[in-house]
């Protein structure tokens, strides 16, 4: 009597056997796929930190040294002008930090209008995982209609990666 375990090894697989293989196959490719892209979020998570960190402290130091100077800069006008011009002085200094505030209000708001969209790399990875991923599924099922024409659920609003 032949062993039916050797008659399984040599006979081709049946139409459920392929179809468990294929979906073992997908399921360890999404597994990759997905590790891969945490570990680029992970990635670009820890240069956006380290990017913030630096920037913070910029900021902290033009701050302080902006204050001090600013002061120390006042005081020397008003003390100068003090015998003759002393409310012309303070008027024009006060004048001109407004006009210093009103550039950089007008600067800091079209930096905030144009950022970038944060983890704008993964997301666009994850776009096309998905476009090849449903490619893949649409070569298996053996059709080429366009069944699902849906919108990508990734895709909030425009493609440009810049936030509204």
């Amino acid at each position: 009597m032949a062993d039916p375990t050797s008659d399984r090894a040599t006979a081709p697989a049946g139409p459920a056997e392929r179809l468990l293989q294929f979906a073992g196959r997908l399921l360890a490719t999404l597994i990759e796929g997905g590790q891969t892209r945490i570990d680029l979020l992970s990635l670009e998570l820890a240069v956006e930190r380290g990017r913030f960190v630096r920037l913070l402290l910029l900021v902290a130091l033009c701050i302080a040294s902006g204050v001090l100077a600013s002061f120390f800069v006042s005081a020397l006008i008003i003390i100068y002008f003090w015998d003759s011009y002393r409310l012309a002085a303070a008027g024009s200094v006060a004048g001109i930090y407004l006009l210093i505030a009103m550039i950089a209000g007008f600067v800091l708001w079209q930096r905030l209008r144009d950022r970038q969209r944060p983890f704008a790399q993964s997301i666009a990875t994850l776009r096309r995982d998905l476009a090849s991923l449903r490619g893949s599924l649409r070569a298996a099922e053996g059709t080429d209609d366009d069944r699902d024409a849906s919108p990508d659920p990734l895709t909030p609003g425009d493609q440009s990666g810049r936030i509204s």
